[in-house]
């Protein structure tokens, strides 16, 4: 038989919190996103590859292959990272408009 003390309980489950923090609502980090960007740097600040995806609404590793196959939207090498800008990922959005 399994027995416990509510002081315990509330021991793990900070534990558990400090460990696995909950994850931010994807709309929010868009927005989020968005308001960085366009913050003082007019537009012009870099994201990383994750950023990218995530306002892409896609996983890290399709952004991944679509960049290796050389059709993903502009990037620049920043030492050994690769970060996008949400103008650059903009316009390569217009470019795969699929006309009806």
């Amino acid at each position: 038989m399994f027995v416990s003390c509510t002081r315990c309980l509330d021991k793990w489950q900070v534990a558990l919190e400090d460990h696995f923090p909950q994850r931010q609502p994807a709309g929010e980090l868009i927005t989020d996103l968005a308001s960085k960007a366009s913050g003082s740097q007019g537009g012009g600040g870099l994201w990383s590859h994750e950023e990218a995806a995530t306002y892409l609404g896609i996983t890290k590793q399709t952004l991944h292959f679509i960049n290796h196959k050389g059709r993903g939207p502009k990037s620049y090498k920043v030492g050994r990272y690769r970060r996008y800008r949400q103008r650059d990922i903009d316009d390569w959005l217009e470019t795969q408009c699929v006309s009806p």
